[in-house]
């Protein structure tokens, strides 16, 4: 007892200070007593929302005049009246005191106040008492007039009763009903109104309280959703790699499917077109290490990196690509760089073979950092370990549709393992996205070695301008 009585005088001593705001006061006809329950269970609680607080002022919620520990019966009237003023604002209709300062409500509250049973006497209290120089807490009496309060994890729960009204004042008559939904479909809205007629506010009466009118959502059905067709897409090749062949093209109608009753796409599925109508270029008969790096990045999209990876076979297919003649080494980057074709693979060295690793790089994220591929180039495919070899012409194609990520390393430094194996790089840019300059730079400053086109189409009509830079002599 004697630790409690030094623990209440220490919070005594420490909360006096000047209150700037007066205690809050009210008829305490306006709520009814209920008793001590239990608030916290596993992390859930019996009344989920704090409205007020007294006692901690970094709470949120915290709300003058501060608990006065010298003035318990003052400070927990005036926290009772506050908290009966939220509960009301906001339409509930139970609120509970607890931890010596805190008000706590829910919207659901009178179903769930009492989910966690009724709290023992000595966990709820409505003051201190002084006995033979001894202090203790008061239990509360639900009888008395004074306000009760739970301790920690404890609500001492009341129910809001109905506020008197004053002779004169208006009454709202029952709510009309809701107007038709504004829209036929889809989401809309319907509202509805009430008056302030049951009876009319007289001329010294208050007017009601509260919303005339309201509104909410409505939903009758969801609105038809036309078909749409997809891009025509080509399957599953063409009959010719070069000098115009025929394909079949197919489209279906899933961009988007038609949904809720809507109309299906109108037109065909399919249809058969011109392909590969590219001049066929004359092939590189002369054995030379052929590194091509491939752009992965998010802003190609899947259809141009279909385009890509056909154009990469058009100049596998130029050149005489097996273990004795030309090799190729293929890196495909985003935000990181890989090599699927070395030089020091000797069974990738063949055409079907690289169609296939081609058919199946399907992978598209990322930002674009062309900075690591070419570093990757340098480290790790030019080299004897990488399987170059010392008596063959290097060429390096890189083909990017974008500038090269703020954060990457400049080009300058990461080319220069390139540079000094006197490995040729030509820049092959598509669209707008890539400026000549920077094509400039990762072609180390020769403007002869940068191509640029405005899409992935048109890469073919350059095929041969690529094959003749990679076969002249070093």
């Amino acid at each position: 007892m004697i630790q409690f009585y030094l623990f209440v005088i220490l919070f005594a001593v420490a909360s006096v200070t000047t209150q700037d705001v007066p205690f809050k006061t009210c008829k305490m006809s306006i709520w009814k007593k209920v008793g001590c329950f239990k608030d916290l269970d596993k992390g859930q609680r019996a009344l989920p929302e704090q409205l007020v607080n007294i006692r901690d002022p970094r709470s949120k919620v915290f709300g003058p005049p501060r608990l006065d520990w010298t003035r318990l019966s003052d400070s927990w009237h005036s926290l009772a009246c506050q908290c009966a003023n939220k509960t009301r604002e906001k339409g509930w209709k139970v609120f509970g005191l607890q931890f010596y300062g805190e008000c706590w409500s829910g919207e659901t509250g009178l179903e769930t106040f009492n989910r966690f049973k009724n709290a023992s006497d000595q966990r709820c209290v409505m003051d201190l008492q002084f006995t033979d120089n001894k202090v203790s807490w008061k239990h509360c009496d639900i009888a008395s007039d004074q306000v009760c309060v739970g301790k920690a994890s404890t609500n001492y729960v009341y129910v809001l009763e109905e506020e008197p009204k004053s002779p004169g004042d208006g009454g709202w008559k029952e709510w009309g009903d809701w107007t038709q939904c504004d829209k036929t479909c889809g989401t809309g809205k319907q509202e509805r109104e009430r008056t302030c007629t049951n009876p009319p506010p007289e001329p010294e009466g208050k007017d009601c309280e509260g919303p005339g009118e309201e509104s909410r959502s409505c939903n009758l059905m969801a609105c038809p959703i036309d078909g749409g067709f997809t891009p025509w897409e080509p399957v599953p090749e063409c009959t010719k790699t070069c000098g115009g062949g025929v394909q079949k093209f197919v489209r279906t109608c899933t961009n988007p499917p038609p949904q809720h009753g809507g109309n299906d796409c109108d037109g065909p599925k399919e249809k058969i077109g011109p392909c590969n109508d590219f001049t066929c270029p004359t092939p590189c008969t002369r054995a030379i290490d052929l590194g091509v790096i491939l752009d992965a990045t998010n802003s190609v999209g899947r259809i141009n990196f279909n385009i890509s990876k056909k154009f990469v076979l058009a100049l596998v297919n130029s050149m005489t690509i097996s273990p004795e003649a030309s090799h190729l080494g293929l890196i495909v980057y985003n935000i990181h760089a890989h090599i699927t074709v070395g030089f020091n693979e000797p069974e990738k060295q063949n055409p079907a073979v690289i169609k296939r690793i081609l058919k199946a790089t399907t992978k598209l994220k990322g930002r674009t950092f062309t900075d690591r591929a070419l570093r990757l180039a340098g480290s790790d495919l030019f080299t004897p370990q990488g399987g170059d070899r010392p008596n063959k012409p290097d060429i390096l194609v890189v083909l990017t549709d974008g500038k090269t990520n703020v954060a990457s390393e400049p080009y300058e430094t990461v080319l220069v393992p390139l540079q000094r194996k006197g490995v040729k790089v030509i820049a092959v840019g598509v669209g707008d996205n890539i400026l000549k300059d920077e094509l400039k730079r990762i072609a180390m400053g020769k403007e002869e070695n940068v191509i640029q086109v405005s899409d992935f189409d048109s890469l073919f009509f350059e095929l041969q301008k690529i094959i003749n830079s990679s076969c002249q002599e070093k």
